[in-house]
């Protein structure tokens, strides 16, 4: 395939992943790659080569780049409650930011406690430094809603059932299913910088800006 990055083309084999091409060029960059930009339609960096292309990259400097870190950042904190807090927390939900932090709560009254939120941290820096992979699958209506009503996640089981589209996006990292409005980065060795800490009934998650 040939390709067209920063104004000089090059040829690849189709099926190279775009984090690939990101990796040969990320010493270019000061800030961490996280999406591509191809033919003008962004593209996650878990997505294959299949054609003739030109290429732009966006950082974690960019506004798309950023959410999309905050986005797996959350994915991950959701992971991690489910491996080591579920016997304790039933669901928990992200409701609004505070400054640069995100705070998330026990919804069904459950109690967190300091000790608990080291747990679930130590798990979050556990699945970053494996680089635990982030996979995206298109599953029909009928199957997510299936798959999510397994995982005990009413509200998106009740989402599913009023769309439209035959098809939906479903993201997984290490057997946990969820269900993203944007982009997600390919693994979660991307999210090297978060803070968690106890607050009011819940905890949060800080974040860096962009």
């Amino acid at each position: 395939m040939k390709v067209t990055i920063n104004g000089v083309m090059k040829n690849y084999s189709a099926g190279i992943t775009y984090e690939e091409l990101a990796n040969e060029y990320q010493e270019q960059y000061d800030n961490q790659i996280g999406l591509v930009c191809v033919n003008g339609k962004i593209r996650e960096l878990m997505k294959k080569l299949d054609r003739d292309c030109e290429i732009k990259f966006f950082t974690m400097k960019d506004v798309i780049g950023h959410k999309t870190y905050v986005r797996t950042a959350t994915m991950l904190l959701m992971k991690a409650i489910k491996d080591v807090a579920a016997g304790s927390i039933s669901k928990c939900v992200v409701e609004y930011t505070i400054g640069h932090g995100y705070y998330c709560r026990p919804a069904d009254g459950d109690t967190i406690t300091p000790e608990l939120v080291a747990k679930i941290e130590k798990r979050m820096h556990e699945l970053v430094n494996a680089e635990a992979r982030i996979y995206k699958r298109a599953y029909s209506a009928a199957d997510a809603i299936e798959l999510f009503a397994k995982q005990g996640m009413v509200d998106k089981e009740k989402l599913f059932r009023y769309r439209r589209s035959s098809y939906i996006n479903v993201y997984e990292m290490e057997g946990y299913f969820d269900y993203n409005y944007g982009y997600m980065l390919p693994n979660a060795g991307y999210v090297k910088y978060f803070k968690l800490m106890p607050y009011a009934k819940g905890m949060m998650l800080l974040l860096p800006e962009r």
